[in-house]
């Protein structure tokens, strides 16, 4: 009778309902072992643990020692970060050793209080007793290692998943990932293309593929992934995003524009596309069209950032430096930490000659991110040219930590030394091959370094 009630249609909402009942009325009345299973772990998944633990008490009340509703008690203790609890209640059934559940879940407790040792040990007893779906055991304790940062170990049971059934999508799809989070690309690609030839229509791997290709700047191989997962998925709205930016590496502008319309008229993706089509324009030398859009895309979206900067770097091209540093500013407004607009503005105000406002936000972005090379030659460059010879070596140095053999730096580091009479160490440091073009690119930005006079010097 039990039996028919918990399988009938509906029959799991109607046993919680008549459990909550219960409860109004303080009576809990009798329930079987897999009835109290299914109503502890409707509230476990609902994250109402109190009510969990509650229906764990009574079930432990009319069934002592049940072996299934102790692991669940010790499961949903570990769900609770309880766990020295959870491992107490689960050692203390005496077959919990052959139990593929609670040794799953043992391995689980012990990773998370740091003995990865006996962990393991409890995995390797999980693979020597006889269960059904070993390799999806498999991926499951490997699930367990990616979670604990243990990728090795977690690539030898996805290896070993993978031995047992060939065939496994979850198995490849996760080796796949594996091996792309460690810049095995090659390798990636190789597990996307094995779960491709089992599952064709797998849009998915197709998309995951054409990632990876991306990664590697392999943009032909990338688009044609992308391709295959539209011809899918036609409403696949981040694959028309990728398949643009594809587009655009490649070349071919005029057909991103239209990739990219598709992409905005799916979800709420309109004022991006009309950056990206802006941005598309923009590389054709189409400056008005690019501005409108770039304005459309403001009139729906005034915070969106990329806008503002997409028009502040058209009119830094056409060299107007006012309505570029006003676009600036105002993106910086909204997105006080882009070191990348910062560097920007700076670049105008060195191009107006505005040397002490470009070195304070060049300074700025150098503080966001110091790892810009070229902006420690602009900040030398400017602490030079203003006969700021002690600031310009500062900045030399802390650019040559970064790039000890940034050509730019040691050039200016050769002129400093030059102008503190030290001509034999700037010839020691001048030893390599100096391009007419590189002196003359730091020459445009700093006129007043003269540094073919140097270069003659040496």
């Amino acid at each position: 009778m039990q039996h028919d009630y918990l399988f009938s249609e509906g029959s799991d909402n109607q046993m919680i309902l008549r459990f909550e009942d219960m409860l109004r009325m303080r009576s809990i009345g009798y329930f079987d072992v897999e009835e109290f299973e299914l109503i502890a772990e409707h509230y476990t998944a609902s994250l109402e643990f109190k009510k969990a633990l509650l229906v764990i008490d009574e079930a432990l009340n009319q069934h002592p020692a049940s072996p299934s509703i102790l692991i669940l008690q010790s499961r949903i203790f570990f769900k609770l970060g309880k766990y020295k609890t959870a491992l107490a209640i689960l050692t203390s059934i005496g077959s919990s050793e052959f139990d593929a559940d609670a040794l799953m879940l043992e391995g689980e407790i012990r990773m998370r209080l740091g003995a990865s040792l006996r962990a393991e040990e409890c995995f390797t007893r999980l693979m020597d007793i006889s269960i059904d779906d070993k390799d999806q055991c498999c991926l499951d304790i490997a699930y367990v290692y990616l979670g604990a940062g243990e990728v090795k170990m977690a690539y030898r049971y996805l290896k070993t998943g993978l031995n047992i059934n060939p065939n496994n999508k979850d198995i490849l799809f996760e080796l796949a990932l594996n091996n792309e989070e460690q810049g095995n690309t090659d390798q990636a690609i190789h597990y996307y293309n094995r779960l491709l030839d089992i599952d064709p229509y797998n849009e998915d791997a197709w998309f995951s593929l054409a990632m990876a290709y991306t990664n590697m700047e392999n943009h032909q191989m990338a688009l044609e992934a992308l391709d295959f997962t539209l011809a899918i998925d036609d409403a696949f709205s981040s694959a028309y995003m990728h398949k643009g930016n594809a587009l655009m590496r490649l070349g071919n502008y005029r057909d991103a524009i239209e990739v990219f319309e598709r992409f905005g008229q799916l979800e709420d993706n309109r004022p991006e596309a009309l950056v990206f089509k802006a941005e598309c324009y923009e590389e054709l030398c189409e400056y008005e069209q690019a501005l409108a859009l770039y304005d459309e895309a403001l009139h729906l979206d005034e915070k969106l950032v990329e806008a503002y900067v997409g028009k502040g770097f058209i009119f830094q091209t056409l060299k107007d430096y006012l309505l570029s540093t006003e676009n600036f500013l105002k993106a910086i407004e909204i997105s006080k930490e882009d070191d990348e607009v910062w560097a920007a503005l700076g670049e105008n105000y060195l191009a107006e000659k505005k040397y002490n406002e470009a070195l304070t936000v060049f300074k700025r972005s150098l503080k966001i991110n110091p790892d810009q090379i070229d902006l420690w030659v602009h900040v030398a460059g400017i602490y030079i040219h203003l006969d700021d010879i002690t600031n310009g070596l500062e900045a030399i140095k802390d650019g040559l930590i970064r790039e000890p053999q940034s050509k730019e730096l040691l050039l200016l580091f050769s002129y400093c030394l030059i102008l503190t009479k030290q001509v034999e160490k700037a010839r020691m440091i001048l030893d390599f091959e100096i391009s007419q073009e590189l002196v003359e690119e730091l020459q445009v930005k700093f006129p007043a370094l003269d540094l073919f006079r140097m270069l003659k010097i040496q």
